[in-house]
């Protein structure tokens, strides 16, 4: 009867998931359910008349013990199991992890059947049963687990049976890879998030006034179209095309845009670049465009994203032109002639920001000069880089720490994570307009990028034809004023209703601190209720949405997290105990945030 009534359970709970048909035939391939000496059931597999044990041929309980015992999942909070042979493993493990959530994956119709066929799922606790998988295309399961680990568990434990280690060693190691992949990405957002998440909106409201009064470079779109563009950054190999830059320049080629800190080197070899591109949103940035505000150098114009560090624009003596990027919700909030078009996607370099732009503008070619995304003979930044107290020359530790990847000619080379984020995110928004724009990767010992066949520079110098002369559109932005001064004297009203709403979610919150012991499960869910109803309207809120959202993304998001978390959590105390911890954490960021950015915001009007 376990096998029918397993089943009952298993599509009870995922009603698309499909039965296996038993394998009578197969004797090829044969799952045989043995009995051991101390009385229990083992499973042997038979393939091509080799046969293997999946458990032990003597006490599979005491083994599945000693498993469990030697392995420490107190950190995880989600394990996959690929295989599961007759369960003794997964009844061990989570006899002794009760927090942990679980998925099990069994592509062999023969094993799974002697698995269901023995094995009474009811003794699991199936609210803690995540996954169930008998599919055979090993990339769609990847793909799911992959997703459930990145969205809701991302410390996860993958464990196989020593015995199954052979069978599933493809698949494994491809899992092991992308979760741990998938880890260093979440890790990174959210180091960038925390890092970043306050500046992006101050620096809007500081540069508010520079980006009323500036012309957007999105008026330039599709001025350029049938010229060329060279993308120039501060990897280690631009210096050896200084010369090759200077007859581009002089020749009138192309028009040579410089990233970042590039805007250093060239002008210390004299080479004037068309525009110079920024968006750092730190205070550090203005560092680099120091020595150009002391020279007073007016020639070359500033396009600069919306939420750069606003330190970088004070005192800037040539033209400005804005961008606005996707982290800018203010700009969007007063200015309602913002075209969703124009913003500029998020990306961690410049020089992803800097492509969308120029593919934009309507350039048919980019060709990229000086982009490394890799150390080259142990330095990050071509020669005239300096960048705060931060050397350009590589330490001993980040020497030791350096990732191998391929360079252009084919070779190892290394480089770090933050170089292999960036190259992925350009090889993206190359991907996104291959039909569009042809990309030349010229940078001599840079990493291979896909989607920019490399070429060295002096090799393309005669194909190039000399460039029609065409201006940035300098006309500002037209603004309605009445909508301006419309939506600032709304931000009180607005602002207001935030705190009433976040008070509101308080008075639930001490509701359940205060009563969560006596009230019933049915009174419990109802406040559950309430407050998801609550974060509803705050979310609605213009204030929050435009202003506070993206300052405390990571609490809001730890919030979204720890509710998803609770839907498996059996225990009315410690579900009241939790809601609480993380609403008043939720809480605690939203007022103080809305406190601060709302007086900036009136600082900012009034001047």
């Amino acid at each position: 009867m376990s096998l029918i009534e397993n089943i009952r359970i298993l599509k009870d709970k995922f009603p698309k998931w499909t039965p296996p048909m038993p394998n009578t035939t197969d004797h090829h391939n044969e799952a045989i359910v043995e009995t051991t000496k101390s009385g229990f059931p083992t499973l042997k597999i038979v393939t091509n008349q080799h046969g293997k044990y999946i458990h032990s041929k003597y006490n599979p309980v005491r083994e599945a013990e000693i498993i469990s015992s030697n392995l420490d999942l107190s950190d995880y909070e989600h394990i996959i199991f690929l295989g599961v042979g007759l369960g003794y493993h997964i009844n061990s493990i989570l006899s002794s992890n009760p927090h942990l959530l679980y998925s099990l994956y069994e592509p062999e119709e023969n094993q799974l059947n002697a698995f269901l066929s023995n094995m009474k799922l009811q003794n699991l606790d199936l609210k803690n049963l995540i996954l169930f998988s008998n599919s055979r295309h090993e990339s769609y399961i990847i793909e799911q687990l992959l997703v459930l680990s990145h969205n809701h568990f991302p410390k996860t434990f993958v464990y196989t049976l020593p015995s199954l280690k052979q069978d599933f060693e493809a698949i494994e190691m491809e899992l092991l890879e992308k979760l741990k992949e998938n880890l260093k990405i979440m890790k990174s957002n959210m180091v960038t998030t925390l890092h970043f998440q306050k500046r992006w909106t101050t620096n809007v409201l500081h540069n508010f006034e520079e980006i009323l009064h500036s012309p957007p470079i999105m008026s330039s779109s599709n001025l350029f179209t049938g010229q060329t563009a060279f993308l120039v950054a501060a990897g280690p190999s631009l210096e050896i095309e200084f010369e090759n830059l200077k007859y581009i320049q002089r020749e009138k080629l192309g028009y040579i845009f410089s990233v970042g800190n590039a805007i250093n080197s060239l002008l210390g070899e004299g080479i004037l670049p068309d525009a110079a591109f920024t968006f750092d949103p730190t205070v550090k940035n203005q560092e680099v465009f120091k020595t150009l505000k002391k020279n007073q150098l007016t020639t070359i114009p500033l396009i600069f994203g919306s939420t750069v560090g606003y330190e970088t624009l004070e005192g800037y003596p040539g033209e400005k032109f804005h961008f606005i990027t996707s982290q800018d919700t203010i700009s969007q909030y007063y200015i309602s002639s913002i075209k969703p078009e124009e913003i500029i996607s998020d990306a961690p370099s410049i020089s992803s920001i800097t492509y969308q732009i120029l593919c934009k503008m309507g350039f048919n070619k980019v060709i990229l000069v000086g982009q490394n995304f890799a150390y080259f003979e142990n330095s990050r930044y071509a020669a005239g880089i300096h960048y705060g107290n931060f050397s350009s020359t590589l330490t001993e530790r980040e020497l030791e720490s350096a990732v191998k990847i391929k360079n252009v000619d084919g070779q190892d080379i290394f480089t770090n994570e933050l170089f292999i984020r960036m190259k992925n995110s350009l090889e993206h928004h190359i991907h996104l307009t291959k039909t569009q724009v042809e990309v030349i990767n010229t940078t001599l010992h840079g990493a291979k990028i896909d989607g920019a066949e490399f070429t060295q520079l002096s090799e393309i110098l005669p194909q190039l034809k000399t460039r029609n002369e065409v201006a940035f559109v300098k006309k500002r932005r037209e603004l309605d004023e009445s909508t301006i001064l419309n939506r600032q004297s709304n931000l009180k009203g607005h602002y207001m209703k935030l705190i009433i709403l976040l008070d509101k979610l308080g008075k639930i919150s001490n509701q359940i601190e205060k009563n969560y012991k006596n009230l019933s499960w049915e009174e419990m869910n109802k406040l559950y209720v309430k407050i998801d109803k609550n974060l509803t309207e705050i979310e609605k809120n213009k204030f929050y949405f435009h202003f506070v959202h993206s300052v405390i993304r990571t609490s809001r998001h730890a919030l979204e997290e720890g509710f998803k978390k609770l839907e498996y959590q059996k225990d009315p105390i410690v579900k009241a105990e939790i809601v609480v911890d993380i609403l008043n954490q939720f809480l605690l960021h939203s007022k103080e945030t809305s406190e601060e950015l709302y007086f900036l915001a009136e600082k900012t009007r009034r001047t």
